[in-house]
């Protein structure tokens, strides 16, 4: 299905407006693999030896919104907008912010949900769940191009939105909020998260920077 919509999205495109959207999905999923550093994988390795409680969750969650906090705040504020304007060869500031919360929601929240429903064995309700995303965001394309309203920006907010359901959704379905509270030692868990991850932060920055450079390249 995911073929489907990706061939609807580049016909009604074009070659420059499909370059476009590629190069913004594509840069902002190198953002969010370099601001990971690693830890998604020591979550996963985490909630997969045993049954994590609501606290430990919580602090990996505090942590992903650092990330994209962080991230909006230097796109947002903090770089020039002439370098703004270089590195995103032009882009709206606001499409750009979409696109980057857009891919945070896809890339690290529903990452993080998958993750959980597998360490709970729950893999039948994440393939369903994902499943019925691709129909839904199929269907709303389809709509939408058919109606001729299909354009980079709408796309990326149609992702954002998809998301935000699901993950609500995923939130019952995986019975996470039935978790229980435990005591939870926050200096022992970042010990273990720096321990886990400490071999990846080179990887992620040199690979981060090969794969923006290369789409940013081909891009301009």
């Amino acid at each position: 299905m995911s073929f489907i919509t990706t061939i609807i999205i580049a016909r009604d495109f074009g070659p420059k407006e499909y370059g476009d959207y590629a190069f913004l999905l594509g840069t902002f999923i190198g953002v969010m693999s370099l601001l990971d550093l690693g830890t998604s994988s020591a979550f996963q390795t985490f909630v997969s030896q045993k049954e994590r409680g609501k606290m430990f969750l919580l602090s990996y969650a505090g942590w992903q919104l650092l990330q994209v906090l962080l991230a909006l705040s230097f796109i947002g504020i903090i770089i020039p907008d002439t370098w703004f304007d270089k590195i995103w060869l032009g882009h709206e500031k606001k499409l750009v912010l979409l696109v980057l919360v857009a891919v945070f929601m896809q890339q690290s929240v529903w990452k993080t949900m998958v993750q959980i429903g597998e360490s709970k064995r729950l893999t039948h309700r994440i393939q369903l769940t994902n499943l019925s995303i691709a129909i839904v965001h199929l269907l709303l394309v389809i709509g939408f191009w058919i109606g001729g309203f299909l354009s980079i920006q709408l796309i990326f907010g149609l992702i954002f939105v998809e998301y935000l359901l699901f993950v609500a959704i995923a939130y019952k379905v995986l019975f996470i909020s039935k978790l229980k509270s435990e005591v939870f030692d926050f200096r022992l868990t970042l010990k273990e998260y720096i321990r886990y991850c400490s071999p990846f932060i080179l990887y992620s920055i040199v690979s981060f920077s090969y794969e923006f450079a290369d789409r940013w390249l081909l891009q301009n």
